[in-house]
């Protein structure tokens, strides 16, 4: 299973939340937590804990909800479920409640407890129904189906997602619950979810059931699929998913033909800014694990904008000796265009992100390393930008066993509210 940050940060995307300061630092006092309750050192955990309940009763402000949901993330790793249950009984907002049971299922299922977790979410969908707003209730039903289908209960989260009216959610986590039944080895249930798609949207959801199908490794009827979808984003989009399929199952070649497919389409889109960011999802690709380019080169990578996203983390955390070299190198190499910020928030992503996966494949002094480096990189950020990578840093700092220094850079996230 993810580590449980990953899993945190995911559900906040999904959820459409950006966390606030009081949030983050809240959550890397969870992630200290963990690190220490793993460690044996119990008592400190506990002490962490409530730590983070401390800093999230101490919020004000209408993000006091998403807060306390961290700090009981923080008490379900120091070993307090019933406690971290309790927290969460009491938040107002139905949205934030939902958000906070999920967060402590995926917590619960991290350590092993599975039971326990889908009991909690039954709690988070009880949760859901009580949300007014349509939308936002299909929306956070919709987590805690995934949640479910994370935690091992595929057949519960096709039932949760079969009361939401949209199809374009449905559509969409049928996609996600796919990926999870491959990563769990049972590739013919993630074809059929894959195939469930076409029962319940149009549109996009062709799109969807061809990832699906890469990811289920029926590469040819994903391959079959695209030629009925042309269009240049969602198209390129499969293309990358079919050829990490294809590279996964040892096809380097065909991985390399798909992957060239992919390059030629982005490059023919005709807007600037989506053909740097496209071109720049090729590239992340290229670097990641499994698909069988990670030694060529990274073309738009220096034009692209936006923020380096999950893929950098996937290919450091897999293992792969080159393409941690290569992103790092991407990182520290001077900026050559002069509009650009002395220093750009990318890199110091890739760098935090390099050094949580450098301490979960266990080498702890280059995670160390790292993460001071990443630190050097955030003090040239505004104070805005520093709170997210602070928490990664935090986070790969627990893991490497520095709880000192976690502990230093979560007081850094509230010192820069």
């Amino acid at each position: 299973m993810k580590r449980l940050l990953a899993a945190i940060l995911s559900v906040l995307v999904l959820a459409a939340c950006e966390p606030p300061t009081e949030v983050m630092h809240t959550m890397a006092l969870g992630e200290i937590a963990r690190a220490q309750a793993e460690a044996g050192d119990r008592a400190e955990a506990g002490k962490t804990a409530a730590r983070a309940v401390e800093t999230a009763l101490a919020v004000t402000d209408d993000t006091r909800g998403m807060a306390l949901g961290a700090a009981a993330v923080a008490r379900t790793r120091a070993g307090d479920a019933g406690g971290a249950l309790a927290l969460a009984e009491g938040i107002a907002e139905s949205r934030d409640r939902v958000l906070a049971f999920v967060l402590i299922a995926l917590a619960q299922a991290d350590a092993g407890n599975e039971a326990g977790a889908a009991a909690t979410l039954d709690r988070a969908l009880e949760a859901a129904e009580t949300i007014s707003k349509a939308d936002e209730q299909a929306m956070f039903t919709a987590l805690a189906a995934w949640a479910q289908a994370v935690v091992g209960d595929v057949p519960g989260a096709r039932d949760s997602l079969s009361e939401i009216a949209d199809p374009n959610i449905q559509a969409e986590t049928l996609a996600w619950v796919s990926e999870i039944q491959v990563e769990t080895g049972d590739t013919p249930a993630a074809l059929e979810t894959a195939q469930a798609i076409a029962n319940v949207a149009g549109g996009d959801a062709g799109v969807l059931i061809v990832i699906a199908q890469a990811i289920a490794v029926d590469v040819h009827g994903a391959l079959d699929s695209l030629i009925l979808h042309p269009e240049a984003r969602p198209r390129i989009r499969a293309l990358i998913r079919v050829a990490a399929a294809q590279a996964e199952a040892g096809d380097s070649a065909d991985a390399d033909r798909t992957t060239e497919l992919a390059l030629e389409a982005a490059r023919a889109i005709e807007d600037s800014g989506a053909r740097a960011r496209t071109l720049k999802a090729v590239a992340e690709a290229q670097a990641g694990p499994g698909t069988g380019l990670s030694r060529g080169p990274l073309p738009g990578f220096r034009g692209a904008e936006g923020n380096a996203d999950l893929h950098t983390y996937k290919a450091a955390v897999s293992g792969d000796a080159w393409a941690t070299a290569e992103l790092l190198q991407i990182a520290l190499e001077p900026e050559a265009d002069p509009d650009k910020p002395p220093v750009d928030p990318d890199r110091v992503w890739i760098v935090a992100r390099l050094a949580a996966a450098l301490a979960d494949a266990g080498d702890k002094a280059e995670a160390e390393a790292t993460a001071e480096l990443a630190l050097e990189f955030v003090a040239g950020l505004h104070p805005k930008g520093q709170s997210l990578p602070l928490l990664l840093i935090a986070a790969a700092q627990a893991r490497a066993g520095d709880i000192d220094g976690a502990l230093a850079t979560a007081q850094q996230i509230a010192d820069t509210d």
